[in-house]
């Protein structure tokens, strides 16, 4: 009696890993885009009504970013994550992705935090020790966020090249390693926490 599957995907499909979740990562994009997709929608009367007309300001531009910046990184997950199935493309794809949501971080998210680190010394009374506290807790996010672009690009760009079997049938996401960055991301979250938390007590 013949296998049901050829050996060759029978290969592939255990150096691939555990599909299971790459699946539920497609499942959970989906809900990402259509989430995304429509609260642009809804808010778009509004926003022609009362945005569109107002002159040109600091508020209006960081509304803008943050409104539509994850329309291209949902764009760029879904050309590395489930388009490409070519070693070199997903290369150059990750690495758009990875430096976007850098651009992203340092811009939207350092420009929120000025917003907040202002409402939080005035919250406080315009305590200096919060205010200097709240600014070296947003500074550090910095550094780590370019450490966590650095620790992602130096642990995928071989990835995809050496895994290019896998790559070519299963599309880029299998071949992306990140679970030794996971560190960085704790750090970095309990950065934007310390400036958040002090803020909203």
């Amino acid at each position: 009696m013949a296998a049901p599957y050829p050996l060759e995907l029978v290969q592939l499909v255990a150096q691939a890993g555990d599909l299971y979740l790459y699946d539920v990562h497609k499942h959970i994009q989906t809900a990402a885009i259509t989430c995304c997709v429509l609260e642009a929608i809804d808010t778009l009367p509004d926003e022609i009504l009362y945005l569109w007309p107002s002159e040109w300001s600091a508020m209006k531009i960081i509304y803008l970013v943050n409104k539509y910046s994850p329309l291209v990184d949902i764009v760029l997950l879904v050309l590395v994550d489930i388009v490409s199935h070519d070693p070199h493309a997903c290369g150059v794809r990750f690495q758009l992705l990875t430096y976007w949501f850098l651009v992203g971080t340092l811009f939207s998210e350092h420009l929120n935090t000025v917003i907040l680190i202002a409402r939080t010394y005035a919250l406080w009374g315009c305590n200096k020790l919060i205010l200097y506290f709240t600014i070296f807790a947003a500074a550090l996010m910095i550094p780590h966020a370019l450490y966590i672009v650095y620790e992602m690009l130096q642990l995928n760009m071989k990835s995809f090249a050496e895994n290019g079997p896998v790559v070519r049938e299963f599309g880029c996401m299998p071949a992306i390693n990140d679970s030794d960055s996971w560190p960085a991301f704790v750090y970095l979250i309990c950065a934007e926490l310390s400036t958040f938390v002090p803020g909203t007590t």
